[in-house]
Formats: C-alpha cells, structure tokens, sequence
C-alpha cells in the first residue's frame, strides 16, 4: 500500500496483509520505531497489553467494560474466547497503585 493512505479499520480487518508483522522486538534489522506518549496516570488507571486476538474477538466497547472488572485479563480471554476468537488471545492488564509519595510519569 502507498505511503500516507488511510483505510478504515473495517477495511484494515480484511486487508491481506492484516496478520502481516510489521515491527518486532528481537527481529533481525534495526530496531523498531516505538510508539510513546507520555502521560500521568491516576491510581487505579489500568493498562491492557495484549495480542491482536483479543482486538480481533471483542470490540473497543465489551474490552473497556471488561478492563474495568475484577480479574479482567482472565475475563477478557474468557469472553474472546466465548465469542469464537480464532487467532491466539493474550492480555495482560497492569494497575497502577502508587506509593504515597511516588509522582512516577509512565510511557506507554
């Protein structure tokens, strides 16, 4: 695909190259270009890692809902999971729970 064009993310689910691995760490070659914002986080913010699987199985709408419940990685595999995933489903979510005096910025 040329340089600068934009698709919407319907078309980017269809696209034959949708599965295709554009950066990674450890790779042979140069080292991927990082997308980085910088940010202060509340307590109790929680942060989702995970495969594209799980984008794949749950929209943006049901993975916010279930971010927000306890034990959500185990929730957010089970319900890719109920809904016929079939790609590999990971998730990791992390919460931040700073120390009284920590003023900690995160980059994600």
């Amino acid at each position: 695909m040329p340089s600068g064009c934009v698709i919407s993310p319907a078309q980017a689910e269809q696209h034959p190259h949708a599965n295709v691995v554009t950066r990674a760490i450890g790779a042979e070659g140069a080292d991927p270009t990082l997308d980085k914002v910088t940010d202060r986080a509340e307590p109790g913010d929680r942060f989702l890692l995970c495969s594209d699987g799980l984008n794949k199985a749950l929209d943006d709408a049901a993975i916010a809902r279930l971010i927000g419940a306890r034990n959500p990685a185990q929730r957010l595999v089970d319900a890719a999971l109920s809904v016929g995933a079939r790609d590999n489903i990971t998730a990791i979510v992390v919460e931040y729970a700073p120390q009284d005096d920590d003023q900690t910025l995160l980059r994600r």
